[in-house]
């Protein structure tokens, strides 16, 4: 795990982990529990985006990608609410299919996230004052301070 390919995938799981857990903390029925490789993320809103149960092996077989998938809807069965099996396809060894295994567990695949690494980063040209804002503040709905 010591090349910048596996710190950056290390990365990524543990910042998406982060924001949910930040997103769904104020959620109607929270419920988290991390167990073998995979970290419950539930907010207990009926909206998948703010349920996930987060893949967070790495190697993973398709023999344990199938563990791992029948593990989380036994998991979720009881949650009541839509969720997001949430898989990074680096995280795979090589040669698994996981569209195929996880459409024989009853997962569909919904969306894909792509992130990026800025190799570098330029100056910041134009530095915001707490209360502005870029946005028209002449609503008194909307006036004041944003941050």
């Amino acid at each position: 795990m010591g090349s910048a390919h596996g710190d950056g995938i290390d990365l990524s799981i543990r910042q998406f982990g982060d924001a949910w857990r930040v997103m769904c903390t104020g959620g109607p029925a929270v419920s988290a529990a991390v167990e073998d490789g995979i970290e419950y993320i539930f907010s207990g809103l009926p909206i998948s985006f703010f349920n996930v149960a987060l893949l967070t092996g790495r190697g993973v077989s398709g023999d344990k990608l199938k563990s791992h998938a029948d593990q989380a809807c036994a998991w979720a069965s009881d949650k009541d609410v839509p969720w997001l099996f949430v898989v990074t396809h680096e995280a795979f060894a090589d040669g698994v299919d996981v569209v195929s295994i996880l459409d024989n567990s009853g997962l569909t695949p919904m969306m894909a996230l792509t992130g990026m690494v800025a190799e570098q980063v330029g100056p910041v040209t134009t530095f915001r004052t707490a209360c502005s804002s870029p946005f028209p503040t002449t609503t008194p709905a909307v006036a004041g301070c944003w941050t």
